[in-house]
């Protein structure tokens, strides 16, 4: 995790829509998912970090630290060197997680897989193909170029539905969220948001997969 921006930026509005307005976004959630508005979303505590003042993320299936048997199967299905999966914000409705990753500028969608050794290399193609297996998707591009971020969520998200533990992944696209001083790298509205999300779900071979847009679902949120 870099140092957080004050005032823009998707860490940033994050903190401040689970701080000072979570009842606006555990609604928006609720609404999204046609969860009872009834009954509340549990956010976990971030992790403390060794400096003060500074948390930390959750990183791959650590929130599920008290499975160890979880642990061991994460190991033999994801590398366990270099960076995992890290969890803008983790929570929990009923029995099922949901798992934030948020957005505020178009830049951050686009990602390549930094792996490096053959072993790591072989383990993130073996996840990826059962994966497309898993959710019928055949016609796509490269996962480990350009959306590699939101692929490894999707094969993260696919590990646990093996393991019979229901999650959702939730992207949270900020509108007008990146406001700097002197400049701005803001995404104007949700259309302009859609675009870009198109072009990532297409490249991905995802666009029309009910099953997947079932547990993967976009919020967008004006700032």
């Amino acid at each position: 995790m870099g140092e957080m921006a004050i005032g823009y930026g998707s860490e940033y509005h994050l903190l401040r829509f689970l701080g000072r307005h979570r009842n606006k976004l555990d609604r928006k959630i609720k609404d999204l998912y046609g969860f009872d508005q009834n009954q509340p979303i549990e956010w976990l505590d971030f992790p403390f970090g060794t400096k003060g003042g500074v948390d930390l993320e959750f990183v791959g299936v650590n929130f599920l630290n008290q499975d160890l048997s979880i642990h061991e199967a994460w190991s033999n299905y994801w590398p366990q060197s270099g960076s995992a999966q890290n969890w803008d914000a983790v929570g929990k409705f009923g029995d099922e997680w949901i798992l934030v990753e948020a957005k505020a500028r178009a830049g951050e969608m686009e990602s390549n897989c930094g792996a490096s050794s053959p072993n790591s290399l072989r383990m993130i193609k073996s996840a990826f193909e059962s994966t497309k297996n898993h959710f019928g998707i055949v016609e796509c591009k490269n996962w480990e170029k350009k959306y590699y971020q939101k692929a490894n969520r999707i094969s993260f998200l696919h590990f646990l539905d093996q393991q019979g533990i229901k999650a959702k992944l939730l992207f949270i696209y900020f509108i007008n969220g990146y406001e700097k001083p002197g400049a701005s790298e803001s995404v104007k509205s949700e259309d302009d948001w859609l675009v870009n999300i198109e072009k990532q779900d297409e490249h991905l071979g995802i666009i029309g997969n009910y099953e997947l847009k079932s547990k993967c679902r976009n919020l967008f949120i004006e700032v």
